[in-house]
């Protein structure tokens, strides 16, 4: 351990002078320490940490009358101050700041237990010092500082308290916020079900960007796979749109569906209606086959930009129509037959049945004209009879 370069010769005239209650400077200096505001105390460095002096401020600190009481209580120790469960940590960081320090300063804080049994919180403020004729002694002044430390507690465990509320605010709204995903998350799977559901006859679905000029498969059929390479990957819209016309569609019909996937078209006719459609061929492996594309707005109507694209089979519903088109066309030509048939027999019953009818009338109104003349009337009736025959 470093030696002190401390003046020593005050401590050791303390400690060596014979009867120093009968020395006049001596009793001046304890006077003065003992009209000191704080705790002082002094003890020498040996194995039962004797205490040499304690003044009047520690003694009220444990409520003690006399000095011989205060030894007395302590055991004469140092040890005999801290509180028994802190005592091996005091002595140690005392150790250990000593150690380090350049002026053997430590400053360390414990419990003790006053006479009365109530605990206080001491702040203890010491130095060391080597003395060449006897152990070294420690000289420690000694503050009160259980209603700082109460206060100091206080704020700890105030900041706790608010610290556990705010995580307890925390929590709360975590699990809030995860009841309010999982509900979000249950309603998303709920709302894809139902998409996946109602879009179960597309084979073919793609995401549209038209203001990036960017498309996206959400689901791809044998002829969408060869323009994305079957994974899910984003494309230029307006490559993809001439790429599958190209390769795909009747040649016939590769100028509607140019037309009608143009993304000035999309726009105008989106901005009237939610969604539209349009029916057309395209060969597969030698087949010509029916297919319909269906375009719908999901983005905002005021800026039309994200359009979804689906494409289904039509085939048997095209058929349908074409069979009930040709239904309609023969029973078309069955009534207008029926109908030029039963003009030609109303023309042919007219012509034959006009001249009876002529003289059957003819003969009525003659007879009319006779009523008074029963043989003319008569006459008459015979006549319309064969006429009529």
């Amino acid at each position: 351990m470093r030696e002190s370069t401390t003046n020593h010769n005050l401590i050791e005239y303390l400690l060596t002078a014979s009867k120093p209650q009968e020395n006049e400077t001596i009793q001046e200096i304890m006077a003065f320490m003992d009209e000191m505001p704080g705790g002082f105390l002094i003890y020498r460095d040996n194995e039962s940490e004797e205490i040499i002096y304690a003044n009047k401020a520690l003694l009220r600190i444990f409520q003690c009358d006399t000095l011989e009481e205060f030894l007395e209580y302590t055991g004469s120790s140092f040890r005999g101050i801290v509180h028994p469960e802190d005592l091996e940590n005091v002595e140690l960081s005392i150790q250990e700041q000593i150690a380090d320090s350049l002026h053997d300063l430590d400053f360390v804080e414990y419990r003790i237990i006053r006479k009365d049994q109530e605990i206080r919180w001491i702040e203890d403020y010491g130095h060391y010092i080597r003395l060449d004729s006897q152990d070294g002694i420690f000289y420690v002044f000694l503050l009160d500082a259980t209603d700082k430390k109460n206060r100091h507690l206080s704020e700890k465990e105030r900041l706790l308290q608010e610290k556990r509320q705010k995580e307890q605010k925390l929590k709360t709204l975590i699990e809030e916020y995860d009841k309010e995903r999982k509900l979000i998350n249950q309603e998303h799977l709920r709302r894809l079900e139902v998409i996946e559901g109602l879009s179960v006859n597309y084979d073919s679905i793609l995401y549209a960007d038209l203001d990036a000029d960017r498309i996206l498969p959400y689901r791809l059929s044998s002829r969408t796979e060869l323009q994305f390479g079957r994974k899910f990957q984003p494309r230029q819209l307006s490559w993809y749109i001439s790429d599958y016309v190209t390769t795909w569609v009747h040649p016939e019909d590769q100028e509607l569906i140019l037309k009608v996937s143009d993304p000035a078209y999309i726009r105008k006719k989106l901005a009237t209606s939610k969604t539209y459609y349009t029916n057309y061929r395209v060969i597969n492996n030698g087949e010509l086959q029916y297919l319909q594309l269906r375009i719908v707005n999901v983005g905002n109507r005021e800026r039309i930009s994200q359009v979804v694209m689906g494409y289904r089979k039509v085939d048997e519903e095209v058929r349908r129509e074409m069979e009930q088109k040709q239904l309609y066309e023969e029973a078309l030509n069955t009534a207008n037959l029926a109908i030029n048939a039963k003009n030609t027999f109303l023309s042919n019953m007219s012509h034959d049945m006009r001249t009876p009818l002529n003289a059957i009338f003819g003969y009525t109104a003659l007879a009319r004209n006779h009523l008074e003349d029963s043989q003319a009337v008569t006459d008459y009736l015979r006549k319309i009879d064969i006429a009529s025959k």
